[in-house]
């Protein structure tokens, strides 16, 4: 237990005050533990950081054709399709 406390307060020396005092309130207001507010706070960011926010990649064709490799579109045309 001792150790976890080190930990924490190395952790919380490099966090701005404001931003603790922040922390602090929210997390009593919560009712959860400081350690479960963090977990939960970089869960939630590595969510975000890791790329779930990237667009699918289409399935070809994306424009059917009786003839694939044949279809004489210009840029405006394909944006149209794509984005219209």
């Amino acid at each position: 237990m001792r150790g976890s406390k080190q930990r924490l307060a190395a952790l919380n020396a490099r966090v701005n005050r404001p931003l603790r005092r922040r922390f602090d309130i929210a997390v009593a207001h919560r009712g959860v533990t400081k350690q479960k507010a963090v977990e939960e706070a970089l869960r939630l960011w590595l969510q975000r950081s890791s790329g779930g926010d990237r667009r699918r990649m289409s399935e070809a064709p994306l424009i059917k054709s009786d003839r694939p490799g044949t279809l004489n579109l210009t840029n405006e045309q394909i944006d149209a399709i794509l984005f219209g």
